[in-house]
């Protein structure tokens, strides 16, 4: 869920960007003011989301509890012998 957080505010970061280059020159200085740093801002929150999710993912994979069912038929043959 985290690498889907990451993701989704780098999409955001991308938007805000674009929106900042769309809007005509009367107003572009004062959209650039917001949009330029909250852009950055979306950036750096996606990538460390996505970053923190990666980790994470490495830390525990997802078949665990498969190696401890196996250890756990091993022992159970052990002992019916």
């Amino acid at each position: 869920m985290r690498m889907v957080t990451g993701a989704v505010l780098i999409v955001a970061s991308e938007q805000a960007f674009a929106h900042s280059q769309m809007i005509p020159f009367p107003n572009q200085v004062f959209a650039a003011e917001v949009l330029y740093p909250s852009s950055i801002a979306l950036l750096g929150l996606g990538i460390c989301f996505l970053l923190w999710g990666a980790v994470c993912e490495l830390r525990s994979p997802r078949n665990a509890g498969v190696s401890s069912l196996a250890a756990m038929n091993e022992q159970s043959r052990e002992s019916s012998k």
